[in-house]
């Protein structure tokens, strides 16, 4: 079982081409800023999908909706401006079963359309069933971050510890205006008021460990 959270903000389109990447009978929780006439209409009536209304940081809103999982339910927390490629779920599932059979782990996803500079290997991340469970209060990420980083910070501890593999056959894009697109609302917001808070508690957490 796999649940997909997903925080939304005034990405109509993104939104829905993001869900529309996802075949399969994944259960999808999304934490929408936005009113309803904001939602696609075909995200509406995707019936895998369930909504909660907050307007919280990301970090927050992605702990919530995790909250919501079933404890034998893999994680697979993303963003509303990915796609996922062909099969991409799939394969990050039997890379889990593979690696993981206990699903005490983390399995990465493959950015095709970012080179290695631009993006992070801890990025997007199929976090198991068992990993999760083990965390303090169920909790994925650490809650001082709003946006960037928390995802770093998880992922290089996973693989600290020997609990993260990179799946390249998982393949996903993700529309990042480092790729050229203009950047959004949405993405000037969280990068103009918060990457420099992000970074400096990362370096802090970083001494601190």
């Amino acid at each position: 079982m796999i649940t997909i959270t997903i925080p939304t903000k005034q990405r109509k389109q993104r939104l829905e081409n993001c869900i529309r990447s996802i075949k399969g009978d994944y259960r999808i929780l999304i934490g929408c800023a936005d009113p309803v006439e904001d939602i696609p209409e075909s995200v509406l009536n995707d019936d895998r999908c369930l909504f909660y209304v907050t307007h919280d940081p990301i970090v927050k809103v992605q702990n919530m909706l995790a909250s919501k999982a079933s404890v034998d339910s893999h994680i697979l927390p993303i963003s509303d401006d990915i796609e996922f490629e062909s099969k991409a779920i799939e394969e990050a599932l039997l890379c889990m079963s593979r690696v993981f059979s206990d699903s005490d782990g983390a399995v990465g996803f493959n950015i095709t359309n970012m080179t290695k500079q631009q993006s992070s290997p801890y990025a997007f991340m199929l976090i198991g069933a068992k990993f999760f469970n083990q965390t303090l209060h169920r909790t994925l990420f650490n809650e001082e971050y709003y946006h960037f980083y928390a995802d770093t910070e998880l992922g290089q501890k996973a693989d600290d510890s020997g609990k993260f593999t990179l799946c390249e056959k998982a393949k996903i894009k993700h529309f990042h205006p480092c790729t050229g697109i203009k950047p959004d609302s949405t993405h000037l917001h969280k990068r103009n008021e918060k990457w420099k808070h992000d970074c400096d508690i990362y370096q802090r957490r970083l001494c601190e460990c």
